[in-house]
């Protein structure tokens, strides 16, 4: 029995689409979608627009599914806690897909809007324009623009009546009451001398307890907190006593026992089908950033992220992000928190387990306060699927690559393989199958399948052998004792085609005592203080991998007695830089900075003055830097060579943990023969954060590592056999008897496009970097080649390749993997040196040529294929 239905589909690339943006015409779009349960579709849209990419991750739910539901996901710890977003899926029964969610409080990382679920309030709202909020009611849902949600706190014996502000908030502005219970945390916040505040501890509807400016108080299980300042601590004191029996009481619309969940958002940025010209709250700049859209019949919900400050991805606006939710179907939408807490994450069919689906901003997930789960209600059933689980479709001839397959029943459950059911086979090539890895016996391409309790399935597989060379990651095994070190091993052959190999099938000289492979395939440092080589060998390749354990440091500063200027960005940032005593040792530097007051991208400055001088070069700079929980900004360094070039050094991305924390920032590859530091800071590109706080730093210091210099391998390069001739000052194209002269030069400059009777030659202008910088439209039309001609393909670039946009790149080879028979075909890419010398390589069967300036090379192109031959003078 196949498959009854096939759970992905990807659809095929579009070239130009139909729809015109403000941004720009749309010039490329690639989908992809994957059916993770009977109501829940994921796509992926891989977008090019004008001359910027945009990654965008969808999940399309149908709310009307009786399999498919929603969650509001927090930390089942207390919303006080914050969560990462994969753990909470993984930890959570039945879910499969979910965002971030609202927007937070930086000063107390509270979420803004309320949190309603099954008739209980988690936390309630914050009734300030430009925030709106999403209710599920039965099978639909909208948007309401404000949440009326009213409490108040009732004496019964006197019927005082005092007005409660906020739920689980604890936002004191002024005269405030806010009511604490358990979905908090264990304690309130209690009085931290920033303000007088009395806390009236209610346990089964009696106050128990009255706290005067104590310290957090326990929350009742079978009760709750109030908590006052400003005036209403007088009302409470001469209204409420000990003993008295009270009430928290409230209304609300939509009724809080009628609807499903209520949770909070930013402003609308879609409605009735149009974006509005104007928002409540704007939030401008290109950024990454998540929303929610809903169909005009309210029965469809769409879970939207798209990435952005990435090298390929900027991110968009607000205007953008309601396009793009108007393009997927939905008639209204609204912006959630974005930056670096946009982040997706699905748990496929057969899956056990969640992958991030997008890419963070932070380079990590980011702690958050929120998400909004997906749920699969269906139960269990009969199975309906498999799929074969493959880490790499290229396998290396007498190597063992691990298979497995996973299961899902009908209604998308994962389900739990019995490995000895599986029937394995292969077509095309001689393997074998042992103990859940294949192990092929031949080369080429073969189709392996499945059989599991009735179901097929079948993969495509690619055995290549002739070994070129072993490229290992990383290039130096570096840490201290303990460290595990994700080790990452790949084998290359002589037509270019990469294999990723088990760390076990390589051949490891370890000296004793420096460390171990454990079962996952991590390197464990056992050694304290140690240098030296690692010999890795494979088939008739070795090579030498560099170790160091340990490293040395040397202090730089210790803020003692020195005072240093604070610097601003923009003029109305404000803040100082003092020295204060009691700090990590000794005194310490505190840097207090103000971003209330401006948007867009924010810095205070510890500026060194006279600059402090490292005459021998770092890996790293280190120091104790103390936080004051979670102002989440960005920690930086400025340095300058001798001659006057800045670099940056990256301390931490967020700063968000309380008291004293050790933080490191490796230096890039810095040039000159000494280093200076100029400047440390706290800079902060979001515009949607802005708050007060302070760092201290202490104890800076310069960190070295022992330098290695890595022994490269010997390597066969077929294309060498290719390249005869060295010399010559033009391309000469020749087609049978009919041989024609071209200058390189000329090709370039003039974008010329020739067709002979079986190769096509084409001038493409990379000289900004990459195609799409330069001339987005070139890519088109060297995909048009890949997708609808037969010839041999001969592209060349003006300037280097691979260039800078990866998207660029990677989509270039997967089109010559997915439409090009390189067995009958051969496609060149000729570029630029970057080197004084010719670069030649061959990668997953394309022929790479890099050509120095003022040299040239002849291509020969015949029935036979194409060859560089001696140019003759």
């Amino acid at each position: 029995m196949k498959n009854k239905w096939i759970y992905k589909i990807i659809i095929v690339a579009s070239i130009v689409m139909s729809i015109t943006t403000s941004f720009g015409e749309v010039i490329y779009e690639e989908t992809d979608e994957t059916r993770i349960n009977s109501g829940t579709v994921h796509k992926r849209l891989l977008i090019l627009d004008g001359k910027t990419w945009r990654n965008v991750n969808v999940l399309e739910v149908d709310l009307t599914d009786e399999n498919t539901g929603l969650k509001l996901l927090r930390n089942n710890d207390g919303i006080k806690n914050r969560l990462k977003l994969k753990e909470n899926v993984d930890e959570s029964i039945g879910v499969i897909g979910a965002i971030n969610g609202d927007f937070f409080d930086t000063s107390t990382k509270a979420v803004l809007g309320p949190l309603i679920e099954n008739g209980d309030i988690i936390t309630s709202h914050i009734s300030e324009k430009g925030f709106s909020n999403i209710v599920i009611s039965g099978k639909t849902a909208e948007i309401v623009d404000n949440y009326v949600l009213n409490m108040r706190f009732i004496n019964r014996k006197s019927n005082a009546s005092l007005p409660v502000f906020y739920i689980n908030k604890p936002f004191y502005k002024g005269d405030t009451v806010v009511l604490y219970n358990s979905y908090y945390d264990d304690k309130t916040i209690g009085y931290t001398g920033k303000y007088n505040i009395i806390e009236y501890i209610v346990e089964n509807n009696i106050i128990k307890e009255i706290r005067y400016n104590e310290k957090a108080a326990l929350i009742p299980k079978d009760g709750y907190v109030i908590s006052a300042v400003g005036k209403y601590m007088d009302i409470l004191t001469k209204e409420y006593a000990v003993g008295d029996k009270v009430d928290f009481v409230y209304n609300s619309y939509p009724s809080v026992n009628v609807v499903d969940m209520v949770f909070g958002s930013g402003p609308i940025i879609l409605k009735d089908g149009n974006v509005p010209e104007y928002f409540d709250m704007n939030i401008k700049g290109s950024h990454p950033r998540t929303a929610i859209g809903i169909s005009e019949d309210r029965k469809t919900m769409y879970l939207v992220t798209v990435d952005g400050r990435d090298k390929s991805y900027t991110g968009v606006s607000q205007e953008y992000l309601g396009e793009i939710l108007k393009k997927l179907g939905a008639y209204n939408g609204v912006n959630l928190d974005g930056g670096g807490s946009t982040e997706m994450v699905v748990k496929y069919p057969g899956m056990f387990r969640s992958e991030i689906v997008n890419i963070p901003s932070d380079g990590s997930e980011r702690l958050l306060v929120n998400g909004i789960g997906i749920i699969n209600k269906g139960e269990p059933s009969i199975i309906n699927g498999i799929d074969i689980v493959l880490d790499d479709d290229n396998v290396f001839l007498d190597t063992r690559r691990k298979i497995s397959i996973r299961a899902y029943d009908e209604n998308y459950n994962s389900l739990i393989i019995e490995d000895y059911k599986v029937i394995w086979s292969v077509e095309g090539i001689d393997g074998d199958f042992e103990n859940g890895f294949f192990l092929p016996k031949s080369t080429g391409r073969g189709v392996i399948k499945a059989s599991y309790d009735g179901f097929e399935i079948e993969r495509e597989i690619f055995v290549v052998d002739n070994i070129r060379n072993l490229e290992i990651t990383p290039q130096v095994f570096s840490g201290d004792f303990g460290d595990k070190i994700n080790v990452k091993s790949y084998v290359k052959n002589v037509n270019g085609y990469m294999s990723k190999i088990r760390n076990e099938d390589l051949s490891w000289s370890i000296p004793e005592g420096v460390g171990h492979f454990d079962e996952e395939g991590f390197f464990i440092i056992d050694s304290k203080d140690s240098k030296g080589t690692i010999k890795v060998s494979f088939k008739d390749k070795s090579m030498e991998i560099p170790y160091i354990v340990g490293h040395k440091e040397i202090g730089i500063e210790k803020f003692e007695n020195n005072p240093y200027e604070f610097l601003r960005y923009p003029e109305n940032v404000s803040g100082s830089s003092v020295l204060v005593k009691d700090g990590f040792e000794g005194s310490s530097l505190k840097l207090t900075y103000d971003f209330t007051k401006a948007g867009g991208t924010r810095a205070a400055y510890i500026d060194f003055g006279e600059k402090i001088r490292l005459d021998e070069i770092p890996d790293k700079l280190a120091m104790m830097v103390k936080g004051d929980y979670g102002n989440n900004h960005w920690l930086r360094a400025i340095v300058e060579d001798d001659s006057g070039k800045k670099y940056y050094v990256d301390f931490h991305q967020n700063i968000d943990w309380e008291g004293w924390k050790y933080v490191s920032g490796k230096l890039p590859d810095v040039s000159g023969e000494f280093l200076q530091l100029n400047r440390v800071y706290l800079v902060e590109t979001d515009g949607e954060k802005r708050d007060e706080g302070y760092i201290e730093i202490d104890n800076l210091v310069a960190v070295y590592n022992k330098e290695y210099i890595i022994d490269k391998i010997e390597s066969i390069n077929p294309i060498e056999e290719k390249f005869v001739n060295k010399d010559g000052d033009k391309i000469i194209i020749a087609n049978k008897a009919d041989t024609r002269e071209m200058d390189l030069d000329s090709i370039h400059e003039n974008l010329v496009i020739k067709e002979f009777e079986n190769t096509i030659i084409h001038g493409a202008d990379s000289s900004k970097g990459s195609l799409i910088k330069t001339n987005p439209y070139q890519l088109k039309k060297i995909l048009s080649y890949f997708q609808e001609s037969s010839s041999n393909i001969v592209i060349c670039f003006n300037g280097s390749f691979p260039g800078t946009d990866r998207e660029e790149v990677e989509l270039i080879f997967n089109q010559v993997k997915k439409n090009v028979n390189l067995d009958n075909r051969e496609v060149w890419f000729v570029f630029k040196s970057k080197t004084d010398d010719f670069e030649y390589d061959i990668k997953n069967g394309i022929y790479m040529l890099g050509i120095p300036e003022k040299k040239s090379i002849r291509l020969n192109i015949c029935n036979e294929g194409i060859y560089l031959e001696k140019v003759v003078e």
